[in-house]
Protein backbone atom coordinates (compact mmCIF):
# COMPACT_ATOMS: atom_id res chain seq x y z
CA UNK A 1 0.00 0.00 0.00
CA UNK A 2 1.26 3.42 -0.84
CA UNK A 3 2.01 6.12 1.65
CA UNK A 4 -0.52 7.93 0.56
CA UNK A 5 -3.21 5.40 0.93
CA UNK A 6 -1.51 4.24 4.66
CA UNK A 7 -2.33 8.37 5.86
CA UNK A 8 -5.86 8.21 4.38
CA UNK A 9 -6.34 4.97 6.38
CA UNK A 10 -5.01 6.76 9.24
CA UNK A 11 -7.11 9.70 8.99
CA UNK A 12 -10.03 7.59 8.84
CA UNK A 13 -9.59 5.77 12.00
CA UNK A 14 -8.73 2.56 10.05
CA UNK A 15 -5.49 2.08 11.66
CA UNK A 16 -6.72 -2.06 11.70
CA UNK A 17 -6.19 -2.03 8.07
CA UNK A 18 -2.47 -0.87 8.22
CA UNK A 19 -1.75 -3.01 11.09
CA UNK A 20 1.04 -5.76 10.70
CA UNK A 21 -1.51 -7.94 12.66
CA UNK A 22 -4.04 -8.08 10.41
CA UNK A 23 -3.02 -11.02 8.89
CA UNK A 24 -3.47 -12.69 11.88
CA UNK A 25 -7.00 -11.40 12.72
CA UNK A 26 -8.27 -12.77 9.26
CA UNK A 27 -7.12 -16.02 10.34
CA UNK A 28 -9.13 -16.33 13.01
CA UNK A 29 -12.36 -15.55 10.91
CA UNK A 30 -14.17 -19.23 10.56
CA UNK A 31 -17.64 -18.05 10.01
CA UNK A 32 -18.47 -17.41 6.23
CA UNK A 33 -17.41 -14.44 5.11
CA UNK A 34 -18.28 -11.90 1.97
CA UNK A 35 -15.20 -9.51 0.94
CA UNK A 36 -17.32 -6.80 -1.08
CA UNK A 37 -15.15 -4.70 -2.76
CA UNK A 38 -15.86 -1.83 -5.82
CA UNK A 39 -14.10 -2.62 -8.74
CA UNK A 40 -12.75 0.87 -9.70
CA UNK A 41 -12.16 1.32 -5.92
CA UNK A 42 -9.12 3.93 -5.71
CA UNK A 43 -8.19 3.69 -1.84
CA UNK A 44 -8.28 -0.11 -1.80
CA UNK A 45 -7.42 -2.10 -4.85
CA UNK A 46 -9.34 -5.18 -5.71
CA UNK A 47 -5.84 -6.88 -5.64
CA UNK A 48 -5.91 -5.98 -1.93
CA UNK A 49 -9.70 -7.13 -1.89
CA UNK A 50 -8.29 -10.62 -3.38
CA UNK A 51 -5.36 -10.83 -0.77
CA UNK A 52 -7.77 -10.01 1.96
CA UNK A 53 -10.07 -13.01 1.38
CA UNK A 54 -7.28 -15.67 0.59
CA UNK A 55 -6.55 -15.14 4.34
CA UNK A 56 -9.73 -16.09 5.39
CA UNK A 57 -10.84 -19.86 5.91
CA UNK A 58 -13.97 -19.85 4.42
CA UNK A 59 -14.64 -16.34 2.17
CA UNK A 60 -15.30 -15.51 -0.87
CA UNK A 61 -14.78 -11.94 -2.86
CA UNK A 62 -17.21 -10.36 -4.90
CA UNK A 63 -16.23 -7.12 -7.16
CA UNK A 64 -19.25 -4.68 -8.16
CA UNK A 65 -18.37 -2.99 -11.54
CA UNK A 66 -19.33 0.18 -11.62
CA UNK A 67 -18.66 1.22 -8.05
CA UNK A 68 -15.32 2.98 -6.16
CA UNK A 69 -15.06 2.33 -2.38
CA UNK A 70 -18.86 2.56 -1.67
CA UNK A 71 -20.25 0.14 -3.86
CA UNK A 72 -23.94 0.39 -1.76
CA UNK A 73 -24.26 3.91 -2.67
CA UNK A 74 -22.57 3.61 -6.15
CA UNK A 75 -24.09 0.48 -7.71
CA UNK A 76 -27.02 -0.27 -5.06
CA UNK A 77 -28.46 -3.12 -7.54
CA UNK A 78 -25.82 -4.97 -7.84
CA UNK A 79 -24.31 -4.64 -4.11
CA UNK A 80 -27.81 -5.84 -3.19
CA UNK A 81 -27.66 -8.78 -5.56
CA UNK A 82 -24.40 -10.27 -4.27
CA UNK A 83 -25.71 -9.79 -0.57
CA UNK A 84 -28.69 -11.56 -1.05
CA UNK A 85 -26.91 -14.58 -2.93
CA UNK A 86 -24.39 -15.09 0.05
CA UNK A 87 -26.93 -15.34 2.31
CA UNK A 88 -29.28 -17.85 0.54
Amino acid sequence: MSRRGKRRLQRFGAERFASPRLKEWFAKLTAPSLVVSGANDKLFASALAKKFTARIARAAVQLIPDAGHFPQIDNPEATITVIAGFLK
